[in-house]
């Protein structure tokens, strides 16, 4: 249902716009999915691309305030996983 949902809202937003959406998303597994249902008209940049990267001890750097700045989507977790990210979102 949640992939549903986000798919919906994703290609409303896409649709309104004819230039290519730039989205960030906090691990690869988001920016997969962001990519498959864009397709070419999403750029996604995927902070965490390595499994073996603990997102609950990951330390944002400034490429990555640089990333989320320019980003028009985020895509995060939210519930603890990757609180890195709620942080770097608020130095926005």
């Amino acid at each position: 249902m949640k992939k549903i949902l986000i798919s919906i809202v994703f290609l409303c937003y896409v649709g309104i716009t004819s230039a290519v959406v730039n989205i960030v998303a906090a691990e690869n597994f988001y920016g997969e999915l962001a990519h498959e249902i864009g397709t070419n008209n999403v750029k996604v940049t995927s902070i965490l691309n390595n499994p073996n990267i603990d997102p609950h001890i990951f330390s944002s750097s400034a490429a990555t305030i640089k990333a989320l700045n320019n980003a028009q989507i985020i895509i995060y977790n939210g519930a603890g996983y990757d609180e890195w990210m709620q942080k770097a979102i608020n130095v926005l």
